[in-house]
C-alpha cells in the first residue's frame, strides 16, 4: 500500500466489525484490530473505523427475539444477519451505543486514526418476498409503528386534520392513534398515506445515523464521521425509495457525505453521463450543508461476476477515469473497494492485489501516479471547491415517493418510475455535455431558501408540487430568474392528489397556461423558434415524447415552439422581472431516449439565454465536443481544470478559461509535472489539451 502511495484505509467495516470484535457479550478482541492499528502508524496510513452497528453478533437476536425488521406481511426474516436488525429497536440501539462507546473510547486517541464511518449503506434491505411476486418492504414492528404514530402526530397534531389530509379511496376516518396503520402494499398510485410512510422512514434512517453520529462525538469530538451510501442505478432507482436513502437529508446529519460507486454495475450506454450525475447529486447535498464529499467505496477492478468472470470489462484506463472524476467532483477521499479481494463468496469484488496478495492489478500503477499528483498538491486540491454553478436541477424526494407503482413491471402508464428517471437523466445529460455545471436542488433546499443562489432552474417532471414550493418558485420568477417546465408540471399536489387546476400550487399564473386535456402519443415533432432555435440538427423538428399537454393560453404569453399541427408547443411567459418557459411535451426524457442534437442544443440555448456563464468550455472542435467532460475546481488563487475523454479515439480539444485580458497566467499539466503553453485572448485564456481514448487530464492555472 506504501509503495503505491496509499495514505488512507478503512477497517473493522463489512465482515470484520461488531460481530467479530464482540462475538459473545461483553467479551471483546480487540487483537486483531490493535495490530492493524499498530501497522497503519508504522507507515503513515491513517485509518477510518468502521463502527460496524449493521453487523449485529448473533447473542444479540438471543437476547432481544423480536429485534429482527418485520415484513409486511408481519414475518420476521429467517436468518439474523447484515441490516436485519430493527433501527427502532430500544434493546438494539441500548447495545449499539455501549458498543460503539466501547470502540471509540479505544482508538480515538491512536495517531493512525483520520475519523469513522457509522454503520455501512444504510437502508431498509430490499428482499424478495415469497414466490419471487414482488418484494418484502420494512419495518411493521411495532417499535417502528410507535415511532410512525408520534411523527404524524408531531406532523397534524389532531386526528382531525389528519383524516383530512390523508383519506383516500374509500379509506375510512380513524378515531384513534392506535388505529393508525402505514399502508401494508405499494400502492397503484402514490396518495398521502404512502408519501407520509416513506417519508417518515427518510427520517427515520436519518435519525438513527444522527443518533450513532452523536454517540461517537460525544466520546471524541474532533475526528469527523462520515457514511457510504449505496447508489442505484439512477437518482430514482425505485430502491432508494424502498431502502428509505433520502441524501439530502442524510447530509444533514454527518460530517462528511460518502457515495459508493460501482460504475461496472451500469450499462455502457448510461456511463458518460450516470458516475458524473451521482458525484454531482452527492456533491450538491454535501454543499447545501458545508460538508465534504467522501467516496468510501470505488471499483478498483472490474467488479461484479463470479466464477465465469466479469461482465464489466473495465480496462484500466476506465478505472482511472472514474477516479479523474471523484476528483474532478471535488471529492476529499476516495477508497478503492477493496486492496484484497475476499474469499467469503465466489462474488468478484474487485481489488488491487490479485486474490493470492503476490500480483497488483493492470490499475495500480495509475494509483501510483494518482496518489504522486494528489500528495505534491495536496494543499490545493483539499482547499478546493467546485465553481458555483448557475443552474439548478430540481430533484423533488416527494414526486419520486408519489410515482413510486405498485409493481416493477407494471405499463409505463401504471408506473412513471421509468419515465421520471429517463426526464431527469435526458436534462442532466444535455447539459453535462454541454459543459454546464449543473447541481441539484430537493424541496427542502428549495423552501430554505436555495433558490437564490441560481439563475435558472430546470424541473424535469416535476408532477408533485406543494403550494409551498409553488410560492417559492413564483419568487424566484418574480425576482428575475428564469424556469424551465414541462408537460404535466405541478399536476398533483404535495399530498400526491390532483390539484383543481394544472399547472396547481399557483403555478398556472407563473407559466401562463391552465391544462385542457392531455394527449397520448410516441411523438410530437415541434418546430422551434428563436431564441432557443437549434442549428445542428439541419433545421429539423425535435421530437416531442410519450405525451402532450393542449392548454388553454393566458394573456400575454409568447408561443416560441408549435407542435407540427400548429398547437403551441413551448411558451414563454414573464412574471415580475423574470420569465417562465413551458415546454408542453416530454423534451427532458426525450433526449435520453433519442440522443438528438437539437434537442442538447435547446437546452443549451435556454441555459445561455438564461444568462448562465460557461467558465471553461470548448473551441476547435466541430464534432464530439459533447464526448469531452469538463469539470472546474477552484483553489485559492489557482483554478483546476479536469478534463476526460468519453470517446473511444484519441482527442485534441482547445479549452477556454474565461479570465481577465489583462493578466499574465501560467498553465500547468498537474499530472505530468509540466507547463503547458497558452494564450490569452479578449475573454478567454486558451490552450490544447491531449486526451488520449477513454483517458483524462489535469491542469492548473494561476496568475503569473
Amino acid at each position: 500500500m506504501k509503495s503505491l502511495g496509499l495514505n488512507t484505509i478503512r477497517t473493522a467495516e463489512w465482515c470484520g466489525s461488531w460481530y467479530r470484535i464482540e462475538p459473545r457479550e461483553g467479551e471483546y478482541e480487540f487483537g486483531w484490530l490493535d495490530e492493524i492499528f499498530d501497522l497503519a502508524d508504522k507507515r503513515k496510513i491513517k485509518i477510518v473505523l468502521g463502527v460496524g452497528t449493521e453487523e449485529q453478533p448473533i447473542w444479540l437476536n438471543d437476547k432481544y427475539p423480536d429485534v429482527s425488521l418485520v415484513n409486511q406481511r408481519g414475518e420476521r426474516p429467517p436468518a439474523f444477519g447484515w441490516h436485519l436488525a430493527c433501527y427502532d429497536h430500544p434493546g438494539y440501539r441500548r447495545e449499539a451505543e455501549r458498543y460503539t462507546r466501547k470502540l471509540v473510547s479505544r482508538y480515538k486517541d491512536h495517531p493512525a486514526l483520520f475519523g469513522y464511518q457509522v454503520h455501512n449503506e444504510i437502508g431498509y434491505p430490499w428482499l424478495l418476498a415469497p414466490g419471487l411476486a414482488g418484494i418484502d418492504i420494512f419495518c411493521y414492528c411495532k417499535y417502528t409503528l410507535d415511532e410512525f404514530r408520534e411523527w404524524l402526530k408531531r406532523k397534524y397534531r389532531d386526528l382531525e386534520t389528519l383524516n383530512e389530509r390523508i383519506t383516500e379511496y374509500s379509506f375510512g376516518n380513524y378515531t384513534s392513534w392506535d388505529q393508525v396503520e402505514p399502508p401494508r402494499y405499494i400502492p397503484l398510485f402514490g396518495g398521502p398515506r404512502w408519501i407520509d410512510w416513506r417519508e417518515f422512514l427518510d427520517d427515520n434512517i436519518a435519525e438513527f445515523l444522527s443518533f450513532l453520529v452523536r454517540t461517537v462525538k460525544d466520546v471524541d469530538p474532533e475526528h469527523p464521521v462520515g457514511h457510504n451510501l449505496p447508489i442505484g442505478a439512477s437518482p430514482v432507482d425505485p430502491w432508494w425509495v424502498l431502502s428509505a436513502l433520502n441524501i439530502f437529508k442524510v447530509s444533514k446529519v454527518l460530517d462528511a457525505v460518502g457515495l459508493d460507486l460501482y460504475p461496472a454495475n451500469v450499462p455502457k450506454a448510461r456511463m458518460p453521463e450516470w458516475l458524473s450525475m451521482w458525484l454531482d447529486i452527492g456533491r450538491s447535498a454535501a454543499e447545501a450543508e458545508r460538508k465534504d464529499l467522501w467516496v468510501p467505496e470505488l471499483s478498483a477492478w472490474r467488479q461484479g461476476g463470479g466464477i465465469l468472470g466479469s461482465p464489466s470489462g473495465d480496462e484500466a484506463v476506465d478505472i482511472g477515469s472514474y477516479t479523474a472524476d471523484c476528483i474532478g467532483h471535488g471529492a476529499k477521499m476516495m477508497l478503492y473497494q477493496s486492496w484484497r479481494e475476499p474469499d467469503i463468496s465466489p462474488y468478484r469484488w474487485g481489488s488491487l492485489v490479485s486474490r493470492d496478495g503476490e500480483r497488483l492489478r493492470p490499475f495500480a500503477p495509475l494509483v501510483k501516479e494518482f496518489a504522486e499528483m494528489l500528495d505534491k498538491n495536496q494543499r490545493t486540491f483539499l482547499e478546493s471547491r467546485y465553481s458555483d454553478a448557475e443552474l439548478a436541477i430540481f430533484h423533488s424526494r416527494r414526486n419520486q415517493i408519489c410515482h413510486q407503482s405498485k409493481t416493477f413491471d407494471a405499463e409505463e402508464w401504471m408506473d412513471p418510475t421509468p419515465h421520471l428517471e429517463r426526464a431527469i437523466r435526458g436534462v442532466y445529460k444535455a447539459l453535462h455535455q454541454s459543459h454546464i455545471p449543473i447541481d441539484f436542488i430537493d424541496e427542502g433546499g428549495l423552501l430554505k431558501g436555495n433558490l437564490s443562489a441560481y439563475k435558472a432552474l430546470i424541473m424535469p417532471f416535476s408532477a408533485t408540487m406543494s403550494d409551498d414550493e409553488g410560492s417559492r418558485i413564483r419568487e424566484f420568477v418574480e425576482h428575475g430568474r428564469t424556469i424551465l417546465s414541462f408537460a404535466q408540471c405541478a399536476s398533483l399536489d404535495g399530498r400526491g392528489r390532483w390539484h383543481w387546476t394544472v399547472p396547481g400550487a399557483g403555478l398556472d399564473r407563473v407559466f401562463g397556461y391552465r391544462d385542457v386535456e392531455p394527449e397520448v402519443g410516441e411523438d410530437f415533432p415541434i418546430e422551434i423558434a428563436a431564441p432557443f432555435s437549434p442549428s445542428s440538427n439541419g433545421g429539423k423538428c425535435l421530437p416531442g415524447y410519450k405525451q402532450r399537454q393542449l392548454v388553454e393560453l393566458y394573456p400575454g404569453v409568447k408561443v416560441v415552439g408549435r407542435f407540427v399541427d400548429g398547437a403551441p408547443a413551448v411558451i414563454m411567459n414573464e412574471v415580475g422581472s423574470g420569465k417562465a418557459v413551458s415546454v408542453l411535451t416530454h423534451l427532458d426524457a426525450a433526449y435520453a431516449t433519442t440522443m438528438d442534437s437539437g434537442i442538447r442544443e435547446f437546452f443549451s440555448r435556454f441555459a445561455d439565454w438564461a444568462g448562465v456563464q460557461r467558465r471553461v468550455w470548448i473551441d476547435g472542435m466541430k464534432t464530439d465536443k459533447h464526448l469531452v467532460e469538463l469539470h472546474l475546481l477552484q483553489s485559492g488563487d489557482s483554478e483546476i481544470i479536469v478534463t476526460r475523454n468519453h470517446a473511444d479515439k484519441e482527442m485534441k480539444p482547445e479549452l477556454n478559461l474565461g479570465v481577465s485580458p489583462k493578466n499574465s497566467y501560467v498553465v500547468r499539466d498537474i499530472l505530468r509535472g509540466e507547463a503547458v503553453e497558452g494564450t490569452v485572448g479578449k475573454d478567454a485564456l486558451r490552450f490544447e489539451v491531449n486526451l488520449p481514448p477513454r483517458g483524462y487530464a489535469f491542469h492548473s492555472v494561476s496568475k503569473k
